[in-house]
This record gives structure tokens, C-alpha cells and sequence, in this order.
């Protein structure tokens, strides 16, 4: 049994989701073949557990609906309170009322185009923080700004939260910790061998995607073991190059 890495208020659950390359052979299961025909793009939802460090579950779809695959996966973990953190691609007032209810705190960005900025008002547009009342439930919106090197001016940013009791700061600095599921996304595409998946079922690419993670899994068992006994981490970097052992 491992101790938590970041010792948070509750457990944080960080969403995202890739679409991946695989066999053509996956249309004939109805896997989407996006403007292409020599491959299929399965769409993989990853939960991330930021306490751990860990990829805690993985969702595989046919089709594309981010939110409804984060949402699948968060069902799991309703009977602990959690705080969830995703990017734009995940606003929804009908998931926002959903999460609320199932007692689930939630720090979202808003995408900067749409109904969602269109409908802030002017006040939160220059306020740091302030609280929202729409569609019969009270949220937290808070603004800030990140500086863009490259381009040498500002990008400004937009959170919906239901945790009020975090502050300002606080708030930012959790929504900062949704870059761990990105790493942890490149991860799986280039050390695990997730960027192409040479299967010709949807059985095969369910066994191997649970391979893969069982990977994932056993080397941070190595690396916090490392870190107890030996007070640094070893990391194993062996690759799955082919899943073409798994092509059945």
C-alpha cells in the first residue's frame, strides 16, 4: 500500500480523451474511419488520478462523445465525493446539474467561443471571481490570464467550478494539475506502443488496451517500491513496438 503522492482535500480526477489509430479491420465493428480509408480511430477517455500520479480507468468508443465517456467513467466513483478537473471540450449545464447532484465538485474551463463565453456577463469578464446563479444552480466563474511567450501578449481564460470554498489561487493552481493527463496520454501513444493498434477485433483491442495499462500500472508499483527502498525512482521504459501478436 502506497501513500498518496499530493496529499489533496479530496481526490482529484483529472479527464481527457485521444482518438487512436487501429486496424481497418475495426469498421466492419463499426469503428469510425474518419476520411480515411486505411485506418479506424477508436476514441480513448482516460481518467487520471492526480493523488497517485496513476492512470486509474480507460474508456474505449466507436464514436465520438467526450463527455458522455468522462461521465461513464466518473459513474464508478460515485460513492467517494471527488473533484473533477477537464478542459474545454467538456461544458454541459445537464452534466454540471448531474455531477452537483451525485455530491461531485468539478473545476471545468470554458471553451473562448460559444454560448458559454456569450453568456457570462460583463461584471465576471472583468473580475477575478465571482458567483454565477444560471439555470437554477449557483457556480463559480473565475478569470485570469495566462502570458504566451510565443505570440507575446495574453490569453485569458475562463473556470466553472462548484467548489467555493477553494480561493482565487487555489483554483487556478488545481486546474493546472489537468497537465498530468496529458503526459499521461503521450505515455500511453509513445511508451506503451498506443499509436497504432494492429488488431483485427474490438476483442483484441479491449485485451490489449488492458495490457497496456497493466503496464502502466506495474511500473509505478516499480517506481514507488524504488522510491521506498532505494529513496529514488526507477522508471521501465521497454516499449509494446506491435501489437501484432494480438491480431487474432
Amino acid at each position: 500500500t502506497f501513500n498518496p503522492i499530493n496529499n489533496l482535500t479530496e481526490t482529484t480526477l483529472l479527464g481527457d480523451g485521444s482518438d487512436m489509430k487501429a486496424n481497418i479491420e475495426l469498421k466492419k465493428e463499426h469503428y469510425d474511419a474518419i476520411d480515411t480509408d486505411r485506418y479506424t480511430t477508436p476514441y480513448y477517455t482516460f481518467l487520471s488520478n492526480y493523488n497517485y500520479e496513476m492512470i486509474e480507468d480507460i474508456n474505449i468508443s466507436k464514436k465520438y462523445n467526450e463527455r458522455k465517456d468522462l461521465k461513464k467513467l466518473i459513474k464508478k466513483r460515485l460513492n467517494d465525493q471527488n473533484l473533477i478537473i477537464a478542459d474545454a471540450g467538456y461544458p454541459c449545464f445537464n452534466d454540471f446539474d448531474y455531477y452537483d447532484r451525485k455530491g461531485q465538485l468539478f473545476i471545468i474551463r470554458l471553451p473562448t467561443e460559444g454560448k458559454f463565453i456569450k453568456s457570462i456577463p460583463d461584471k465576471i469578464k472583468l473580475d477575478n471571481d465571482f458567483k454565477y446563479f444560471i439555470h437554477g444552480k449557483n457556480y463559480k466563474i473565475i478569470r485570469y490570464e495566462i502570458d504566451n511567450i510565443s505570440k507575446d501578449n495574453s490569453s485569458v481564460f475562463y473556470l466553472i467550478t462548484t467548489d467555493f470554498n477553494k480561493s482565487y489561487e487555489s483554483l487556478k493552481e488545481y486546474y493546472n494539475f489537468r497537465w498530468m493527463v496529458e503526459c499521461d496520454i503521450d505515455y500511453f501513444k509513445n511508451q506503451l506502443g498506443g499509436k497504432f493498434y494492429n488488431v483485427k477485433s474490438e476483442k483484441a483491442l479491449i485485451l490489449t488496451t488492458k495490457l497496456q495499462h497493466c503496464l502502466h500500472l506495474l511500473n509505478y508499483i516499480f517506481r514507488r517500491t524504488s522510491e521506498k527502498i532505494f529513496g529514488k525512482k526507477f522508471i521501465i521504459k521497454n516499449k509494446i513496438e506491435s501489437n501484432q501478436n494480438l491480431s487474432g
